[in-house]
Parts: structure tokens; sequence; C-alpha cells
């Protein structure tokens, strides 16, 4: 019984954990969308692109693991087997995001962006959300043998490398 008290936890922990995920990454595309609209910068379009994919794998992921929870008679242990098939799903649309932003890269025309530094503050600021965000979603994939939680936290380290890679072309 404390076994699966104990299960019952660590479920609720992953899926508060992939709901605050949603969260942080619509906030981040309205903030993104916002600076991209100002800014004129492609590669704030192109991350309001990835952040409005991340939104969307974010809330499938926490609604995939709502599911996963259920019991059923003839599933007495749980649609556990959901959480494989969010990681999959996950990694999806992590491609597709891509793709947008590659097609969306080719087909515009080239314009100067204009970055100002508090622009590149809330950039930074991001960033640092990501990378703490992504570090405790692996913390506790870990913990909890998560594979859905160990991509999002792995997902979230290549968003904070992309947005590294920006600042670092604009700071310098």
């Amino acid at each position: 019984e404390t076994e699966i008290k104990t299960h019952e936890k660590e479920t609720e922990q992953i899926q508060r954990i992939a709901f605050f995920g949603f969260l942080l990454n619509f906030g981040l595309m309205a903030m993104k969308a916002v600076l991209a609209y100002f800014s004129g910068s492609l590669a704030i379009t192109a991350s309001v692109i990835d952040s409005a994919t991340d939104s969307i794998a974010s809330l499938i992921l926490f609604i995939g693991l709502k599911l996963s929870a259920r019991k059923t008679q003839a599933f007495p242990l749980g649609l556990y087997k959901i959480e494989n098939l969010l990681s999959a799903t996950v990694a999806l649309f992590i491609f597709f995001a891509g793709y947008e932003i590659a097609r969306h890269a080719f087909s515009s025309a080239p314009t100067q962006p204009d970055i100002s530094l508090s622009i590149i503050l809330l950039i930074a600021g991001a960033t640092v959300a990501i990378i703490i965000f992504g570090q405790y979603a692996i913390a506790v994939g870990r913990k909890t043998e998560s594979p859905t939680m160990i991509a999002e936290g792995r997902h979230r380290q290549v968003d904070a490398l992309v947005n590294l890679a920006w600042l670092y072309y604009y700071v310098q």
C-alpha cells in the first residue's frame, strides 16, 4: 500500500510538472510573439513557432499523463504505456518545429531586426527559466523512471541551447 501511495504521489508530481511545462511554453510563446513583432527578428519569430509547438506538445503530454494514470477493468495497472507513446509524440513535435522554422527562414526576405538591450535581457531570463525547468524535469524523470519527463527535460536543454546561440549572435 505504501508503494501504491508513493507511485500515486510520483504520478501527481509528473502531471504537475507537465502542466507547468505547458504554462512555461505558453508564456514564452506569448512573450516571444511580442518581441518578434517589435523587433522584426526572424530568429525570434522562429522561436515563437518553436514555443507554439512546444505548448501544444506540453498540453498533449499533460492530457496523456492524466489518461495514463487512469485504471480500468481491462487495464487494472493503468494505461501507463501511453507515456511511451507521448515521448514519441514530443519527438515528432520537435521535428515539426524544426521544419517550420527552416521553412520560414528560407521563404522570408531577410530584414535587419531591431534588437534592443531589453529584448536581449528578456530572452536571457527566459533561457535561465528554460534551463532550470529542464534540469528539474530530468531529475524528476530519473527519480520516477519517467521517460516522458526525461524527454521533456532534454527538449528544454535543446531550447536553451538555441536561445544561447541567438544571444551569443546578438551580444557579440
